[in-house]
Protein backbone atom coordinates (compact mmCIF):
# COMPACT_ATOMS: atom_id res chain seq x y z
CA UNK A 1 0.00 0.00 0.00
CA UNK A 2 2.84 2.39 0.83
CA UNK A 3 4.41 1.71 -2.56
CA UNK A 4 1.11 2.49 -4.28
CA UNK A 5 0.90 5.81 -2.44
CA UNK A 6 4.49 6.61 -3.41
CA UNK A 7 3.78 5.78 -7.05
CA UNK A 8 0.67 7.98 -7.03
CA UNK A 9 2.66 10.82 -5.50
CA UNK A 10 5.41 10.52 -8.14
CA UNK A 11 2.87 10.40 -10.99
CA UNK A 12 1.07 13.44 -9.59
CA UNK A 13 4.35 15.35 -9.19
CA UNK A 14 5.41 14.53 -12.74
CA UNK A 15 1.99 15.56 -14.08
CA UNK A 16 2.21 18.93 -12.34
CA UNK A 17 5.79 19.45 -13.58
CA UNK A 18 4.86 18.64 -17.18
CA UNK A 19 1.79 20.92 -17.00
CA UNK A 20 3.92 23.77 -15.66
CA UNK A 21 6.39 23.31 -18.52
CA UNK A 22 3.69 24.00 -21.15
CA UNK A 23 3.32 27.77 -21.47
CA UNK A 24 0.68 29.71 -23.34
CA UNK A 25 1.67 30.92 -26.78
CA UNK A 26 1.71 34.61 -27.70
CA UNK A 27 0.38 36.02 -30.98
CA UNK A 28 1.49 39.65 -31.33
CA UNK A 29 -0.18 41.79 -33.98
CA UNK A 30 2.05 44.71 -35.00
CA UNK A 31 0.67 47.49 -37.21
CA UNK A 32 3.12 50.34 -36.59
CA UNK A 33 6.40 51.49 -38.04
CA UNK A 34 6.82 54.33 -35.53
CA UNK A 35 10.21 53.60 -33.94
CA UNK A 36 9.31 53.60 -30.23
CA UNK A 37 6.03 51.71 -30.65
CA UNK A 38 7.60 49.17 -33.04
CA UNK A 39 10.47 48.61 -30.62
CA UNK A 40 8.04 47.97 -27.74
CA UNK A 41 5.87 45.77 -29.97
CA UNK A 42 8.82 43.49 -30.74
CA UNK A 43 10.57 43.68 -27.35
CA UNK A 44 7.58 42.37 -25.35
CA UNK A 45 7.21 39.18 -27.42
CA UNK A 46 10.99 38.74 -27.32
CA UNK A 47 10.89 38.81 -23.51
CA UNK A 48 8.06 36.25 -23.53
CA UNK A 49 10.08 34.01 -25.89
CA UNK A 50 13.03 34.18 -23.49
CA UNK A 51 10.64 33.06 -20.73
CA UNK A 52 9.77 29.96 -22.75
CA UNK A 53 6.54 30.97 -24.48
CA UNK A 54 6.00 30.09 -28.14
CA UNK A 55 5.76 33.42 -30.00
CA UNK A 56 4.40 34.50 -33.35
CA UNK A 57 4.55 38.10 -34.51
CA UNK A 58 2.21 39.13 -37.29
CA UNK A 59 3.39 42.28 -39.11
CA UNK A 60 0.64 44.02 -41.02
CA UNK A 61 -0.29 47.50 -42.21
CA UNK A 62 2.75 49.75 -41.60
CA UNK A 63 4.21 47.06 -39.34
CA UNK A 64 5.59 45.37 -42.47
CA UNK A 65 8.28 48.06 -42.58
CA UNK A 66 9.82 46.55 -39.44
CA UNK A 67 10.84 43.47 -41.45
CA UNK A 68 12.20 45.41 -44.43
CA UNK A 69 16.00 45.52 -44.69
CA UNK A 70 15.56 48.99 -46.21
CA UNK A 71 14.16 50.31 -42.92
CA UNK A 72 17.29 49.55 -40.89
CA UNK A 73 18.16 53.24 -40.51
CA UNK A 74 14.73 54.09 -39.07
CA UNK A 75 14.08 50.95 -37.01
CA UNK A 76 17.43 49.56 -35.84
CA UNK A 77 16.30 48.52 -32.33
CA UNK A 78 13.09 46.85 -33.50
CA UNK A 79 15.00 44.99 -36.20
CA UNK A 80 17.67 43.90 -33.75
CA UNK A 81 14.99 42.46 -31.45
CA UNK A 82 13.16 40.87 -34.39
CA UNK A 83 16.35 39.13 -35.54
CA UNK A 84 16.99 37.87 -32.00
CA UNK A 85 13.43 36.55 -31.73
CA UNK A 86 13.84 34.66 -35.01
CA UNK A 87 17.18 33.26 -33.85
CA UNK A 88 15.49 31.97 -30.68
CA UNK A 89 12.84 30.19 -32.76
CA UNK A 90 10.09 32.79 -32.77
CA UNK A 91 7.93 32.98 -35.87
CA UNK A 92 7.48 36.23 -37.80
CA UNK A 93 4.71 36.42 -40.38
CA UNK A 94 4.21 39.37 -42.72
CA UNK A 95 1.03 40.35 -44.55
CA UNK A 96 1.50 39.93 -48.32
CA UNK A 97 -1.23 42.46 -49.15
CA UNK A 98 0.46 45.08 -46.96
CA UNK A 99 3.82 44.42 -48.61
CA UNK A 100 2.21 45.08 -51.97
CA UNK A 101 0.35 48.17 -50.71
CA UNK A 102 3.57 49.74 -49.36
CA UNK A 103 5.68 48.60 -52.34
CA UNK A 104 7.98 46.41 -50.28
CA UNK A 105 9.63 43.65 -52.29
CA UNK A 106 9.53 40.29 -50.46
CA UNK A 107 13.21 39.87 -51.42
CA UNK A 108 13.97 42.84 -49.13
CA UNK A 109 12.67 41.12 -45.99
CA UNK A 110 14.94 40.16 -43.13
CA UNK A 111 16.11 36.55 -43.02
CA UNK A 112 13.66 34.25 -41.30
CA UNK A 113 10.56 36.35 -41.95
CA UNK A 114 7.75 34.38 -43.60
CA UNK A 115 5.13 35.66 -46.03
CA UNK A 116 1.83 34.93 -44.32
CA UNK A 117 -1.28 33.25 -45.62
CA UNK A 118 -4.60 32.38 -43.96
CA UNK A 119 -3.48 28.86 -42.99
CA UNK A 120 -0.34 30.14 -41.22
CA UNK A 121 -2.37 32.71 -39.29
CA UNK A 122 -5.04 30.18 -38.40
CA UNK A 123 -2.45 27.66 -37.19
CA UNK A 124 -1.04 30.12 -34.70
CA UNK A 125 -3.86 32.52 -33.80
CA UNK A 126 -6.43 29.80 -33.19
CA UNK A 127 -4.11 27.37 -31.46
CA UNK A 128 -4.87 26.09 -27.99
CA UNK A 129 -3.93 28.49 -25.15
CA UNK A 130 -2.88 31.40 -27.38
CA UNK A 131 -2.85 34.88 -25.90
CA UNK A 132 -2.95 37.92 -28.19
CA UNK A 133 -1.56 41.42 -27.95
CA UNK A 134 -1.67 44.22 -30.49
CA UNK A 135 0.22 47.43 -31.23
Amino acid sequence: MKNLIKICFVVAALSVASYAAVKDALFANVTTNEAHRANMAIKMPLMMKKMGHPVTIYLNDKGVYVASKNANQELPEAQKHLAELIKLGGKVLVCPFCLKHYNIDPKDLMDGVEISDPKKVEATLFGKNVQTISW
